[in-house]
């Protein structure tokens, strides 16, 4: 046990950040094997090989807030997404600025964000009291959201969802969780339990089931496995295996909860 308690000492590292809750945004760089902790107006460049940390003060534009825009990396590079509109900011060495022609449209709230093919891209959306069905993405040459191709006629569609969860595994990419608008009366919502499947090299969406209840914690994705924190257990969903494994914690990872930033 003494041998086994010292092999866990001597293999474990950690670095100290400011308080959880200074904490507006964590990112983490597999590129460049580097996390980024974001406060108000400053950031810390972490090294995962090494453990040694960067302090930055960085510019922000007027009425900036981190906590209203999505983090997001793509190829080293750090965007911020807003929430409500089509504003695209870009971090550059120690300034964010905004780079998009676009504007606060409120047409795409909680929409997901991701990256694909070193592209900006959106799915869904909540606004004006109701919900989208459709992809975009950020279209460099003009700095525009542009809409992304239709579906084949032959394609199954899902109807408009917002806060969905999402995952993503090389061309195909997987939604469920979300919500949906009740048609017969705007102002409610309701969960969606159906699980799609879009690819992007078809163009096609595949409808793969229903899910059953479905709790979220802290969720990590891991190719083409979910991993939902909870504050009891761990649960590890598979998409292509279609199954999910429950993991109980124990007295080495009890510490382990919902409210903090984790990565695979």
């Amino acid at each position: 046990f003494l041998s086994f308690f010292f092999t866990i000492i001597t293999y474990s590292q950690s670095v100290k950040v400011a308080p959880f809750t200074s904490i507006k945004a964590v990112s983490i760089d597999s590129l460049n094997n580097n996390i980024f902790v974001f406060y108000e107006a400053a950031l810390e460049r972490i090294n995962l090989s090494t453990f040694k940390k960067e302090f930055v003060k960085i510019e922000v534009p007027n009425n900036f807030k981190i906590s209203s825009n999505e983090l997001i990396l793509v190829d080293g590079v750090i965007y911020f997404l807003s929430i409500s509109g089509g504003m695209v900011y870009k971090l550059d060495k120690n300034k964010i600025e905004r780079i998009d022609n676009s504007f606060d449209h409120k047409m795409q709230i909680n929409a997901a964000v991701f990256a694909h093919d070193s592209k900006l891209f959106k799915y869904g959306g909540y606004g004006f009291w109701s919900a989208r069905d459709f992809f975009t993405y950020y279209d460099t040459k003009i700095n525009e959201w542009e809409l992304y191709g239709q579906p084949t006629a032959k394609s199954e569609k899902p109807s408009g969802t917002f806060n969905n969860i999402f995952m993503k595994n090389g061309n195909d990419i997987y939604f469920f969780n979300g919500f949906q608008i009740n048609e017969d009366d705007r102002f409610k919502k309701f969960k969606d339990r159906l699980l799609w499947k879009y690819n992007f090299l078809t163009n096609e969406w595949t409808k793969l089931g229903e899910t059953s209840s479905f709790s979220p914690g802290y969720l990590i994705k891991n190719n083409h496995k979910l991993i939902n924190i909870k504050n009891s257990s761990i649960e590890e969903i598979d998409f292509i295996k279609n199954t999910v494994s429950v993991y109980n914690k124990t007295v080495l990872n009890h510490k382990i909860f919902i409210g903090l930033p984790s990565f695979f």
